[in-house]
């Protein structure tokens, strides 16, 4: 089962940061330069709320490097707080994926594997702001995330782009650039 676990707003803590902390100092002992001196900058100066936002956002993460910007995920002011603490940069990206022999598969943050089903020949697009690679690190260091209401969303998103259906299937093992799923084709 795709965890369904969050914590609001309200729920960052003192407590969460040192845990968060605690993982980075835990990373570095066991491999020295596991973060780099940037992401160790921004963590240094990241206030709670920034930790917050960045739990939040960190909900709509559409690939490792990509966090959505379509109207159901991350607004505006949300994403120029974003730049300004240099998690995600620049300007908005757009990725489009062809539906080619009636299906798209691609990995969505690490945790599912989705599949879009489409006649043969229909164009998805995904728009989002490039996570830099300290926004990559810190995303990593969340453990839990609330991914129900933006699969719920995606799938109404896709749908309307052309997709007939919309399947999920959970990653078990992620190792670098490779990952297992559990084929089970949950519709979403």
């Amino acid at each position: 089962q795709i965890r369904d676990n969050t914590k609001t707003e309200e729920e960052i803590s003192d407590e969460d940061m040192q845990d968060i902390w605690g993982r980075v100092l835990a990373g570095e002992i066991k491999k020295p330069k596991s973060y780099s001196l940037r992401t160790l900058e921004v963590l240094r100066n990241l206030s709670k709320e920034d930790a917050t936002l960045i739990t939040k956002v960190s909900n709509y993460q559409v690939a490792l490097d990509l966090l959505s910007t379509e109207s159901f995920a991350v607004n505006i002011m949300d994403q120029t707080t974003l730049d300004d603490i240099g998690v995600i940069c620049g300007e908005e990206l757009v990725r489009t994926y062809t539906a080619s022999n009636g299906k798209i598969s691609f990995e969505l943050n690490k945790q599912a594997l989705i599949n879009i089903y489409a006649p043969i020949g229909v164009k998805i697009n995904f728009k989002g702001f490039k996570i830099t690679k300290a926004g990559i690190e810190i995303m990593g260091l969340i453990q839990e995330h609330n991914y129900s209401s933006f699969y719920t969303d995606l799938s109404k998103y896709l749908k309307s782009k052309g997709a007939t259906k919309v399947t999920i299937n959970e990653i078990v093992k992620w190792n670098g650039n490779q990952y297992q799923y559990k084929q089970i084709e949950n519709e979403i």
